[in-house]
Parts: structure tokens; sequence; C-alpha cells
């Protein structure tokens, strides 16, 4: 957990710079890496003796407790589904990788339990493309070991990473694939070195802005300048969180009670503890609501007006000194061509890529009545030299 953590931070800036839905306030990213921070650290009170049962749970009660922003909390449920699998006795005669198959296919489905509105093209899709790569590889491959399984999900994630923006129109227009999705994948990629035994991390970190390097190009190029976050209105502008402790808390009484005051609205946790999120003009009100219910923790109130004027800022900072290309092309609906010659793009030139299409020349038929025959040549429709042709001649 900690090679992610590790991960999640280095690729933190290029993260941010994705994150143009469901608010192009830059910071799934940052939300993503702290959450995983808090998971960490509740690991790491239970001490080098835990269990695996133990420390699975410990991860998923940490990540719920810390969970930040919407990405956070889906993260914290992806985690809390794959604790599940993991913490309760495994069926009969099920090895370990069926049972990492399984807890990935827990993870998406409760995941997407969560959301109330659930949409494609975001990290719920990666996750369940990943899911569904793994237990196919499990049933196609009996013999195959937990490495070999996370491969699997990390090939799978990746593949539907690209699609992000035929899914979702808004990626597309960006020119950027989902941020969370690309959380997803950093994740899965650190699941697969320490499988490997790979746990310790590179020193160099990317800069900030662009992809470091995890043994895969980035589904769609970054070309500085374009695309990106943009500065726009926000219809609900403040993001509140907050923790409710009580006893028996009725999630679906608290959900009505909040589901008109905003949007993004996820209630998660279990009947003692439930965390609340909620993109909303009155956060008073979303805080009112959880009173009735027991006492409030970690109260955040965010304004993403303002992070997003901050990101925008950010990002026509990082692209201030670059080249603008032209607009990305698309093939087909809402997938974007990767810039990969943005020089030759602003110039005018041709494709580097394209070729000329060969033509052949092909012979004129001639329409009409054929030409008469020269007076005294065997080559009929021979045209004369213009010397030799008489005045009422039809030449």
């Amino acid at each position: 957990m900690q090679l992610a953590v590790q991960m999640l931070e280095q690729a933190r800036a290029e993260i941010d710079a994705l994150n143009v839905f469901p608010v192009p306030d830059g910071d799934t990213g940052t939300n993503m890496s702290l959450t995983m921070g808090a998971a960490l650290r509740e690991v790491e009170r239970k001490g080098p003796d835990a269990r695996l049962e133990e420390l699975v749970t410990a991860a998923s009660q940490g990540a719920l407790m810390g969970a930040r922003g919407n990405s956070g909390v889906i993260l914290s449920q992806f985690m809390r589904g794959f604790a599940r699998v993991l913490a309760s006795p495994r069926h009969p005669g099920e090895k370990g990788p069926a049972m990492v198959a399984r807890a990935l296919q827990e993870a998406a489905d409760t995941a997407y339990r969560a959301v109330i509105k659930p949409v494609e093209g975001t990290m719920l899709s990666v996750g369940r493309a990943a899911a569904r790569s793994a237990e196919k590889l499990v049933h196609r491959r009996p013999a195959a070991r937990i490495p070999d399984v996370l491969e699997a999900a990390l090939e799978g994630a990746r593949a539907a990473l690209t699609q992000t923006p035929r899914q979702l129109p808004v990626l597309a227009q960006a020119g950027v694939v989902d941020a969370g999705g690309r959380g997803l994948v950093v994740l899965l990629e650190a699941a697969v070195r320490a499988a490997r035994g790979e746990v310790e991390l590179e020193a160099s970190a990317a800069p900030a802005g662009t992809a470091p390097d995890h043994g895969a190009a980035p589904a769609v190029e970054a070309v500085p300048g374009h695309g990106g976050i943009a500065e726009t209105d926000v219809t609900f502008r403040y993001c509140t969180e907050f923790l409710v402790r009580g006893r028996a808390i009725p999630h679906q009484l608290l959900l009505e009670a909040l589901q008109d005051l905003g949007d993004s609205l996820l209630v998660v946790g279990d009947a003692d503890l439930v965390k609340v999120h909620v993109h909303t003009n009155h956060p008073g009100q979303a805080l009112e609501a959880g009173l009735r219910w027991g006492e409030l923790l970690a109260i955040s109130i965010n304004n993403m007006q303002e992070q997003n004027r901050q990101a925008a800022r950010k990002a026509a900072s990082r692209g201030a000194h670059a080249p603008a290309p032209p607009a990305a092309s698309a093939r087909g609906a809402g997938v974007v061509r990767p810039n990969r010659y943005p020089h030759a793009w602003a110039a005018g030139a041709r494709r580097p890529w394209s070729r000329r299409r060969a033509t052949r020349t092909r012979p004129v038929r001639r329409l009409g009545p054929r030409p008469r025959p020269r007076p005294g040549s065997s080559r009929p429709g021979v045209r004369p030299p213009r010397s030799e042709r008489p005045a009422s001649s039809r030449w």
C-alpha cells in the first residue's frame, strides 16, 4: 500500500490536470492521494503482526474516514468491496487468484451501488473493465497466479481508460481521459509491481503536469496549452463533506433529505458511521440534515468555483510557453487523436503519417463519330500534320 501511495503522489499533478468531470476543479489526483494516505495510516496502526483480514478492514475504514472529494469517496467504496471479499472465508475449493478476481468484481459492484446516478466513462467504467478482465483470465487459465490476475486487470483498465472520451463527451471536448480512471490505473500498476516483489519506487518524480512513466504510455498524449481545465460556471459551488456518527443511521432517509440540495451525492458507510458527500449551494442545510441522525465529524466545505479559477489559471500558465496547436481531430464520436506532431500541424503541413494516393491515367475514350481516314493512308483516324491539312478538311 505504501507503493500505491507513493505512485499516486507522483502522478498527482498529472491526474489533477485531467480533472474536467464532474467539476473542472483540478483536485482528483490530490483527493485520491489523500484518501490512500488515510488508509495507509490506519493500516500502519495495526502493526506488523496483524492478519490480512485486519489489514484490509483497517484500510477500508481508513479510506472511508479520510475520503476526500467525489473521487476519494468512490475510491473508498472500491476498497470497501475489495476488503469485504478478502476478509471473508474463501469459497470451497477457491484459490488465491480466483479470490482476488472476485474481490475486484465486488469492488466494482460496491462502487457502482454507492453512486446514485452512475455515469459511464468514469472510474466506475475503468474499475468494472478491470474486474471483468481478471475474471476472464481466471476462467481461461485456472492455473494463473495472483500477479497474472492483477496484470490482466491492469490491461483491462488501460483499455477502458482509452475509451472514456467515447463514453463521456466532455472528456473528448477537453482532449483528456478520465482523471479518476487514470488514478485507478496507477493503483493497479502499483498492485502489479508489489505482486512481482518490486516494492521500491524510483527516487525521480515526474515534473508537475506530465505523465510519469509506469510502463505504459498515456492513453491520450498531453499537449500543453490545449484542452484540459478551462474556467466555467459551476452550478453547485460548494463541495460539502462530513461524517455522521450515531446508531442505526437510516441511510435511505438521510439520502432523501439530501438529494434535492444538489448533485454528486454519495451516502456510504455502515449503521454507525456514514460518509456524506454532496455538491450544493446550501452547505448549511446539508449539515442540518446530517445532525438529525448523529454528531458530525470531519466537516469540509470547499468553494469549487474558486478551485476552478485557480486550476484554469494553472493550466493556462503551463501552456503559455508552448506552441498552440489547432483543435484536436476526432475519428468517430469523441475519440481524440493524439497530437503527435504539433509543430507540423501548426505550420499547416501535411500529416507525416499520411500517404499520397497513387493515381493512374486511363486512356480517354473518344465520343462521337469515328474520324474519316486520310486519303491514301492505311491508318484510319491518324491526324495529319498541320501543314498537310487541306483548307476544307474536317481536321
